[in-house]
């Protein structure tokens, strides 16, 4: 039964989904799956430990960005 379901994968869309992204990886094909998303604090010190946190603050602003609040994104891959 297992082995059916992958014989019978999907071609691959031209369009783009956000639920999901597949490429090659060699001779695999690799799927990334959207699991899940997380609002947290941040970004420093997560990213930018190495920096101060204004230094942080001012890079996000200037890319438009919140400088307090992040998304993390949560994928599985196979």
């Amino acid at each position: 039964m297992t082995r059916a379901a992958f014989a019978a994968a999907p071609p691959r869309p031209e369009v783009t989904n956000s639920g999901f992204h597949r490429f090659m990886l060699g001779k695999f094909e690799i799927t990334v799956i959207l699991d899940g998303m997380r609002t947290f604090d941040g970004p420093h010190p997560t990213f930018g430990a190495d920096q101060s946190a204004d230094e942080v603050a001012s890079l996000m602003n200037a890319n438009f960005l919140p400088s307090d609040r992040m998304i993390g994104q949560f994928n599985r891959s196979w």
